[in-house]
């Protein structure tokens, strides 16, 4: 009843406020169109009194309105906004309002007109009225009490249809209540509802006994499932036998999964003992021979400065080689060991590999050969630096293990399998016994304890050489007998070899780098543009490249090189990367964005991570750091000219006669100084140092450190490539010194240098 009610009585209550709101504006307007006819009247009357301003004439005509007891006040204007005449109560005299309906309310108490007063097409003055709505609001209220009375008997009608509805609604449900009771008191689902109501009600009854049919039927389920509830235990029983026979297997395997962790747990803390030893051990000598240097009480000899420095040098790159392992590691098990295949020379690899370790391997009295076992491609598809890092580790591992006799390697492509290298590294060492062959290619593992006190080691490094070779697409396999030797062979895949040259003869002679040995690399007419900001550097690579047939011309930065390039043409730039006016990186993109699609060689003093890439962004295609190493340098130009052009011939090497000087205070170039051309560039950079030290001791006393810093890197870049070593290492650590703004260390790294200077002797003629 109050739904039918309250819905009533709101659409009743929204027709009367819309019935109502419409009233009062209809009468409004009816109330201001009677004051507004009015006042045309009263105007059409009043003309004759404005036209001779007859003031009491028009008094007169306004004084009839007096008969309206709703009008409270008259106004006659002339033309000229003066009042002619007045009636009723005055307020302000103010300039009448005009309006486009040609009255207005004042509130809702009063309303005015205001109607011009025109005869013929003559405007003589103004007619303003005003009037009050007492008639008007005596209208509203009959016509609110009419409202009333209306919604009173509608809401009586709606209210009496109501109660009849209700009977025809409310004893279907009270029927239907009384049965849910019983039904939930005697709980007997066979009750059911008599379908005596109409269309809803006589659904939610249909829908009642249907429910109650649903209970039945489930009241009978479960007591047909209580009947069968024995079986199904038993069944269940047997099933959970059968899980704790498989819970106790599992728990075997537990066992002998924790058995197995805790033997890698042990492998892990006597690698961590190892590591620890390993570590301490370089540590222990720089921090040692650091502090040494640090006192300043103690007196040392340059000789013996000189070699507490290299200790400390190879004990941080002893510490370096651990912790590149340890990453290694890391990253394989983290599956982020990635390769970057690229065409490369395996002789190449190999003759690197044998010019390193051949000083080492001789040290310990040992033979390091080389030899093929068949015809070796001259290019494979591979990445080199990951092929160097397996050889390295596995003729390191041989070396360190062999106490006398022979290191060989011997290399050839395997028959069976055309795209297939195999490299076999034996030794004549000390043997792995039979039951360890696999154990050695795990993680942090050696043959035995013992290994790791007598030769050191972090077990690492044939862990981290399997899963080079499985990452280049073949294997490492081992065979070894105890006091005998060992053999290690790698098989790599190479791509593709359908096409290549072929080497027949293995090159067993040591880079120029390594033993004072220049390559005789020829480029016969070949263009080759130097651009270095450094005349040593220039001077140098120019002697180099000039001997080797080169066609060489030179620019002192990138923007002449821009100028050079578009006159010259060259074949190959050598592009210095830090140069005033534009730097190497800008002009290699302006060759570039030029069309210039020849070689750019990138030289620079930064060795930093990361300093590759940026060059090789820029457009670089290869990269040299400084010192300029000759025979290096030659080989890439000769591998760049050679893959565009085909016709670079690389002979073997030739033996310079030049070796150090006897006095081991003095310092002398490591180039060859029986030659008068590389005798007049090194006479002249050290013409030109002394020179640029004396400058660097005045901008240091002036913390100039930004000139400082560029001072300091010219002599990293040109000092090493005029053969001078100390001068690099100096020179680098006062470059940082200076770009750190560290004044004390600057000076310090300086006096330094200065004392190399005064130990730089160029000898008058060769040393032999």
């Amino acid at each position: 009843m109050l739904l039918a009610c309250g819905s009533a009585a709101l659409a009743l209550l929204l027709a009367c406020v819309g019935f109502a709101w419409h009233s009062v504006d209809t009468l409004c307007d009816a109330k201001g169109r009677q004051l507004r006819d009015r006042a045309e009247i009263i105007a059409f009357q009043a003309g004759p009194a404005l036209a001779l301003r007859d003031a009491e004439r028009g008094r007169q005509l306004l004084e009839s309105l007096q008969a309206d007891t709703t009008m409270i006040e008259a106004r006659l204007y002339g033309n000229d906004r003066k009042t002619l005449a007045t009636w009723g109560e005055q307020q302000s005299i103010t300039a009448p309002v005009y309006s486009t309906k040609g009255y207005r309310f004042i509130g809702f108490s009063e309303v005015e007109a205001v109607r011009n007063v025109v005869v013929g097409s003559q405007r003589l003055g103004t007619i303003y009225l005003r009037a009050n709505t007492s008639d008007l609001q005596q209208r509203l209220v009959d016509f609110a009490w009419i409202v009333g009375y209306v919604f009173v008997l509608a809401m009586l009608v709606v209210v009496l249809f109501a109660t009849r509805l209700q009977r025809a609604i409310s004893r279907p449900i009270t029927e239907l209540t009384k049965v849910a009771q019983e039904i939930s008191i005697n709980a007997d689902y066979t009750i059911r509802v008599d379908g005596t109501a109409h269309a809803e009600l006589k659904t939610l009854q249909d829908a009642f006994n249907h429910m109650l049919d649903r209970v039945q039927a489930s009241e009978a389920a479960i007591q047909q499932a209580q009947n069968g509830l024995e079986d199904r235990v038993i069944a269940r029983t047997q099933e959970l036998s059968k899980e704790i026979r498989r819970r106790q297997e599992a728990q075997v395997e537990l066992e002998t999964a924790k058995e197995a962790a805790e033997a890698a747990n042990r492998a892990k803390t006597e690698f961590l003992a190892n590591m620890s030893h390993e570590i301490r051990t370089p540590l222990n000598g720089i921090m040692g021979f650091t502090e040494v240097l640090k006192n300043e009480e103690t007196e040392i000899s340059s000789e013996d400065r000189q070699d507490y420095l290299a200790t400390i040098y190879r004990s941080g790159a002893q510490l370096v080689e651990l912790i590149n392992d340890i990453l290694d590691v890391s990253k394989i098990e983290a599956g982020r060991f990635e390769l970057d295949r690229v065409t490369c020379s395996p002789q190449q690899i190999i003759t690197e590999v044998v010019s390193v370790l051949r000083v080492q391997a001789k040290e310990k009295g040992l033979q390091l050969e080389y030899k093929l076992a068949s015809e070796l491609p001259e290019l494979i598809q591979s990445d080199p630096g990951r092929l160097r890092q397996l050889l390295m580790n596995l003729v390191g591992n041989a070396i360190k293990f062999t106490a006398e006799g022979t290191i060989r390697i011997v290399a050839g492509m395997i028959p069976s399998t055309p795209d297939q290298l195999q490299i076999e590294v034996s030794d004549t060492g000390i043997g792995i016994p039979r039951e360890k062959l696999e154990v050695i290619f795990d993680p942090f593992s050696q043959a035995d304890s013992s290994v790791t006190r007598r030769f050191g080691g972090t077990g690492l490094g044939l862990a981290i050489s399997r899963k080079i070779t499985e990452a280049l697409g073949g294997r490492l396999t081992v065979q070894s007998e105890v006091g005998v030797g060992s053999v290690f062979r790698a098989t790599i895949d190479t791509g593709s070899v359908i096409g290549q040259a072929l080497i027949r003869t293995p090159d067993n002679s040591v880079p120029a780098s390594a033993s004072g040995h220049q390559s005789n690399i020829r480029f016969p007419g070949n263009r080759i543009l130097i651009v270095d900001d450094g005349e040593t550097n220039r001077k140098l690579i120019q002697l180099v490249l000039r001997r080797a047939g080169a066609e060489v011309s030179t620019a002192s930065d990138g923007l002449q090189a821009i100028h050079i390039t578009e006159e010259k043409k060259p074949e190959l730039i050598l592009m210095d990367m830090q140069m005033p006016v534009m730097d190497g990186y800008s002009a290699t993109r302006e060759l570039r964005s030029k069309g210039f699609k020849r070689p750019i060689i990138a030289l620079t003093a930064h060795a930093m991570k990361g300093d590759e890439e940026k060059c090789l962004q820029a457009g670089c295609s290869g990269y040299l750091t400084k010192p300029v190493d000759s025979p290096q340098l030659l080989e890439i130009i000769a591998r760049e000219l050679n893959a565009i052009d085909g016709g670079t011939v690389v002979a073997p090497p030739v033996e310079s006669s030049y070796s150090d000087a006897s006095d081991t205070d003095a310092i002398y170039s490591t180039l060859p100084m029986d030659d008068d051309e590389f005798r007049e560039i090194v006479v002249d950079f050290v013409d030109r140092m002394r020179d640029k030290l004396l400058e660097m001791r005045s901008v240091q006393s002036g913390n100039s450190f930004q000139r400082l810093a560029q001072l300091a890197h010219w002599l990293k870049g040109t000092g090493g490539t005029a053969g001078f070593a100390p001068l690099l290492i100096a020179a680098g650590k006062l470059e940082g010194a200076a770009l750190a703004g560290n004044s004390a260390e600057c000076s310090r790294h300086l006096s330094e240098i200065e004392q190399i200077a005064e130990r730089i002797v160029v000898p008058r003629s060769a040393v032999r």
